[in-house]
């Protein structure tokens, strides 16, 4: 409790010369840190305390942490644990949180080894410090929103449990490529899970499905309308995918570089796919349904296709805009167009369809 004496000659000449007194944080005993602040030498740091029942000298894998103000995440948990933020495996907090504990637990699963977070009884509140920054703007906390690039440098993070009283997600970018599960509890009204993807609720929307789950079929949630932008993008534990038939419309970036995807059956009820929702995708074989009306720009840019079979009787609109073409770099020359036997003609002739050299009916 009362500090030591150290030799201190200068700020390059002293007892810790060459340490890091930036980031180097000195964990002294409850009711002592304003004697070490004092303390020449020690000054230097800085210091928290921890308690007098603090854990210390344990590998602890698992640790619970419940906040009663926000942008306390840090000062709780070393009064508690002062040594093992670099041990936590498991970490679970209750509790307001805000930008400044963001950026803590960021820190915990990129430098640290924290793979499993769950914050279901944490409430996110605007305020504190940004989590992260570019050369565009600064990103902080908004109130029960899960905001952009949130946890993109979480790198360790495998298991993520969301807050209950979430009420928005920016998801392109949010989320890290380590990341297998995603876990919404049962008490939130605007989102849920199903098969390991999240869905919003009230729009019945695909948002988006983890990269490094587990790798074969995603069967998207029966009575699902749409599939959000970016919501597969560069997923490739994706296999395969089975889409319900309640499914209507399909995003911009929706399947952007899943090149594990093979074989794609769009369902009967699908009228619009947008803009580079199947961009270099690994699709060799793809059915698209009587309904479908539009098609956007480098919607199935897809060289590796062999098969297209379209069951629309009416041509679908598709872009034809120079280099940005719905079926830009599917080979035409080989790969074959299936049609109602009905509609060859009007295929033949059709802006954008009529470059396939092979048109031919299901007979």
């Amino acid at each position: 409790t009362t500090p030591p004496d150290v030799y201190y000659s200068s700020e390059w000449e002293n007892a810790f010369a060459g340490t890091n007194n930036t980031y180097l944080k000195v964990y002294v005993p409850a009711g002592s840190s304003a004697l070490y602040m004092a303390k020449q030498g020690w000054n230097q740091f800085s210091v928290c305390e921890y308690s007098a029942d603090a854990v210390i000298g344990q590998k602890l894998d698992h640790i619970s942490i419940s906040l009663s103000e926000a942008g306390t995440f840090d000062k709780t948990l070393h009064y508690t644990y002062p040594d093992q933020e670099f041990n936590i495996k498991s970490l679970k907090i209750s509790g307001p949180i805000n930008g400044t504990d963001i950026s803590f637990i960021r820190g915990l699963s990129s430098v640290g080894k924290v793979a499993t977070l769950d914050l279901s009884d944490a409430q996110i509140k605007a305020g504190g410090s940004a989590y992260y920054y570019n050369y565009v703007c600064n990103y902080g906390t908004k109130d029960d929103e899960i905001t952009k690039f949130m946890f993109n440098s979480c790198y360790n993070l495998r298991k993520l449990t969301l807050p209950a009283t979430v009420a928005a997600i920016d998801v392109p970018g949010t989320f890290p490529d380590s990341l297998s599960t995603i876990v919404v509890p049962a008490a939130n009204t605007h989102y849920h899970d199903h098969a390991g993807a999240l869905y919003s609720t009230a729009d019945a929307t695909l948002r988006f499905c983890p990269v490094n789950r587990e790798p074969g079929t995603l069967s998207v949630e029966e009575g699902t309308i749409a599939i959000a932008d970016s919501a597969l993008y560069s997923n490739n534990s994706v296999t395969a995918i089975e889409l319900p038939k309640s499914l209507r419309s399909i995003g911009v970036d929706a399947f952007h570089f899943c090149d594990s995807l093979k074989a794609v059956t769009i369902p009967e009820g699908v009228t619009d796919i947008a803009d580079y929702a199947f961009y270099y995708a690994g699709i060799n074989q793809l059915s698209l349904p009587s309904t479908l009306k539009n098609l956007g720009m480098y919607t199935f840019t897809c060289p590796k296709l062999e098969t297209v079979s379209c069951k629309a009787t009416t041509p679908p609109s598709v872009s034809m805009l120079t280099y940005s073409e719905s079926f830009y770099n599917v080979d035409k020359q080989k790969c074959i167009l299936v049609v109602p036997t009905e509609s060859i003609n009007a295929y033949k002739f059709a802006p954008g369809w009529r470059d396939f050299a092979n048109i031919t009916d299901s007979s």
